[in-house]
């Protein structure tokens, strides 16, 4: 599961769909092909498969989340990676509220429903959560981040001559004109 995750992932598969090129970060993303690489991090070593193989394994072994969710998460995070500039996650250390609420209005401005924005934010709470426990971040931006509400789409109710045409529409003397009559 985990490699098959992160082939999807470092093999570039998301980073045609998700960054535009040129975008800051984008060719990092685009460049990560799973190659090992050996880290220094506040004075421990670390092997390092790809971009975000530590939140890969934090969504596999410690939320036991499924192959999809696991992708969802590690393309939202490159998203915000993308859009923010940062490469690794000690960068977040430099981000702040103002820099994330401007992410979800960029999200907002391109379209986005508010129910595929509070999929992001949970998302990105939860890459929050790995970065505090790593000790990088101490609070959860996304998560001091408002949203719009979820929207509710009201179903589309049929005319009175519109049910009218339907009920004449089973015309004839054969089984399913009867049934259809029927119903």
């Amino acid at each position: 599961l985990l490699s098959a995750v992160l082939g999807l992932f470092a093999g570039g598969m998301f980073a045609d769909a998700v960054l535009e090129p040129g975008r800051p970060g984008a060719d990092f993303i685009a460049s990560s092909k799973g190659e090992d690489r050996m880290e220094e991090k506040k004075g421990t070593r670390q092997k390092e498969t790809g971009r975000f193989a530590g939140f890969l394994l934090y969504l596999n072994e410690q939320k036991r989340a499924s192959a999809n969710t696991i992708q969802a998460y590690l393309r939202d995070a490159a998203l915000l990676d993308g859009f923010l500039g940062f490469q690794s996650d000690w960068d977040y250390q430099k981000a702040d509220l103002p820099a994330i609420r401007r992410y979800f209005s960029f999200l907002q401005e391109r379209g986005l429903s508010s129910s595929t924005i509070l999929c992001r934010r949970a998302s990105l709470g939860c890459y929050f959560d790995y970065l505090i426990r790593l000790g990088v971040v101490s609070e959860n931006l996304p998560r001091q981040t408002p949203v719009p509400p979820r929207s509710i789409k009201m179903p589309e109710i049929l005319t009175a001559q519109q049910v009218d045409r339907l009920l004449s529409a089973p015309a004839g003397d054969s089984f399913k004109s009867r049934r259809d009559r029927a119903l």
